[in-house]
């Protein structure tokens, strides 16, 4: 037998020589070197515009830094701000407070001395009348007016009165008349004696200014809830109150305000029998005649 051939490891085909038939080499690889410079431009252009990018950025951030320094600086001053004013609030309050209560203590001792001083006016003036209604006439004198005040108290007392002195006071054509009564006894006679002068012609006690106001807002007063309903009235004219079943007013440093009155529960108490016994016709007379 003739002996194999053995191949080599290179055979023609790779040696690139010719077995036969005829085989084309293979190129080698070109690099596209166009594309690589392109894209390193490309990258040359992201670096610079990174750059100016970073230089922005840098600016930004100092520039916030900058912001966030002031806005805590701002923030300190506001805090400062804010504790000096509440400090001198605090120091208002105590000075309102404290003025206030220097308020309310002179408002007492106003009150206190005009209270002093209506007594005192009271005491001084005890002896006094003022009366209203009579009418001025023309050139009248003291004398004149003296003996016109005396014929007519006497006329309404039914004897002589002694009267001290009468003098005109106020404006208009029928101006008051104070008169000042010799005795406390007089004065009380012609007071009580009011109700026999002529219908146009009023008496009334010589009281303080405060007093005299006090009392006319009362009148007004009384007279409003008089037409406004048909309720018992009751003033208390040195108490400086009014009232009906419903609602009270008193005058407090000069105004008519309206109190607390306390609610009062009109229970009726029945009859009682001699041994104790209720009955119900007694229950309900006694109801009936409370009522009434």
């Amino acid at each position: 037998m003739p002996p194999k051939r053995t191949h080599d490891k290179m055979s023609g085909s790779e040696t690139g020589e010719e077995s036969g038939s005829s085989i084309i080499p293979k190129k080698p690889r070109k690099t596209n070197t166009k594309s690589i410079s392109d894209l390193v431009d490309s990258v040359k252009t992201l670096i610079d515009q990174n750059k100016g990018t970073q230089e922005t950025l840098v600016q930004v951030q100092t520039q916030l830094a900058e912001v966030a320094e002031s806005a805590d600086q701002i923030k300190k001053s506001l805090n400062d701000l804010k504790e000096e004013f509440t400090a001198k609030l605090s120091d208002h309050d105590n000075r309102l407070s404290f003025l206030e209560g220097d308020i309310t203590s002179i408002h007492q001792q106003l009150n206190s001395n005009s209270k002093a001083n209506d007594s005192l006016y009271l005491e001084v003036n005890k002896l006094n009348l003022i009366l209203s209604g009579i009418e001025e006439i023309p050139h009248e004198t003291t004398d004149d007016l003296l003996e016109c005040v005396k014929d007519l108290l006497q006329r309404a007392v039914g004897h002589p009165v002694a009267v001290d002195h009468a003098y005109r006071i106020g404006l208009g054509t029928r101006r008051k008349i104070k008169l000042r009564m010799l005795t406390l006894t007089e004065r009380n006679a012609v007071f009580k004696a009011s109700k026999n002068l002529p219908a146009s012609v009023f008496i009334n006690e010589d009281l303080p200014p405060y007093t005299r106001q006090a009392h006319g807002k009362l009148r007004a007063k009384l007279k409003e809830m008089k037409t406004n309903s048909p309720e018992e009235v009751k003033v208390d004219w040195k108490k400086l109150t009014i009232e009906n079943l419903t609602a009270k007013f008193e005058i407090v440093e000069g105004v008519l305000k309206k109190v607390h009155k306390p609610q009062t529960n009109n229970v009726p108490v029945p009859l009682q029998l001699n041994d104790g016994r209720k009955t119900g016709s007694e229950l309900q007379g006694s109801f009936l005649g409370r009522r009434m």
